[in-house]
């Protein structure tokens, strides 16, 4: 029997320091400013490479899922905290927590792999 392999990755994206805000002119009231934030564009993904046919069979595969900046001269570790990767039920461990870059889980399956992704980010 071969195992199947899903993955599912919850991001801890760290937003950007909020905006200094001025101080409200002398002699006015002093009303709630909103804090200013900003975002980053990141690509949410996984690849899978055939090892060919002298690979073992339930080790047929090279699965990795990864997150990283949109841009490829950009450090996601600047706005990016911790990555953690849900694996299937059937892997050991079935949780991965990545903290610093490359944000990404490289194993050996079969050709099911990741079969279903879920991504969940979240702010740090």
């Amino acid at each position: 029997s071969t195992a199947s392999l899903s993955a599912a990755a919850a991001a801890t994206a760290a937003p950007p320091a909020p905006l200094p805000v001025p101080p409200p002119p002398a002699g006015s009231a002093s009303a709630e400013v909103p804090v200013q934030q900003a975002s980053r564009p990141i690509v949410v993904g996984s690849c899978a490479y055939w090892r060919g046919k002298e690979a073992e069979e339930s080790k047929s595969h090279e699965w990795t899922v990864y997150v990283r900046a949109a841009s490829p001269d950009e450090d996601p570790g600047l706005f990016i905290k911790r990555v953690v990767f849900q694996l299937h039920p059937t892997i050991t461990p079935s949780t991965r927590t990545v903290e610093a870059p490359p944000f990404e889980v490289t194993l050996l399956d079969t050709q099911d792999g990741f079969r279903r992704s879920e991504w969940r980010l979240a702010g740090r």
